[in-house]
């Protein structure tokens, strides 16, 4: 297993191919700034924000997947708001929200069926209110 979001797992075999790529994560802080009469500003810490990730998905019915199904799960756990885990290899990332699902059709048959499609997909770090 190349990893799984959600209970998607990302895969090669000889029957299916769903993988990723492109992933980046986005991580940053805050910074109050203390003006300072005569001198410098400061700093003073205040957070960490929350990490954000976007990686992009190409689905392909060659490949074993059904991209509208495919894109349908995506946009059902987005629009249910599903807390869904992250894991990269055995590596437990944490639990994120997906925030957005962009879809680019690549090929369509005469029936207007989906054949290959590119998903982008952007998650944002999922922290409980009983951790606060």
């Amino acid at each position: 297993m190349i990893g799984s979001i959600g209970g998607v797992v990302f895969e090669t075999s000889i029957d299916k191919v769903r993988t990723f790529n492109n992933m980046s994560r986005k991580g940053s802080v805050e910074y109050a700034e203390h003006q300072i009469h005569g001198d410098k500003s400061r700093l003073e810490f205040i957070r960490h924000n929350l990490d954000e990730i976007t990686f992009s998905i190409g689905l392909d019915v060659s490949l074993g997947v059904n991209p509208k199904n495919e894109i349908a799960n995506f946009r059902g756990k987005m629009n249910r708001a599903e807390v869904v885990d992250l894991l990269l290899g055995d590596d437990y990332k944490g639990a994120y929200v997906i925030t957005g699902v962009d879809e680019t059709w690549k090929n369509i048959d005469k029936q207007g069926n989906i054949l290959s499609a590119e998903l982008s997909i952007t998650i944002r770090e999922y922290t409980s209110w009983n951790t606060i």
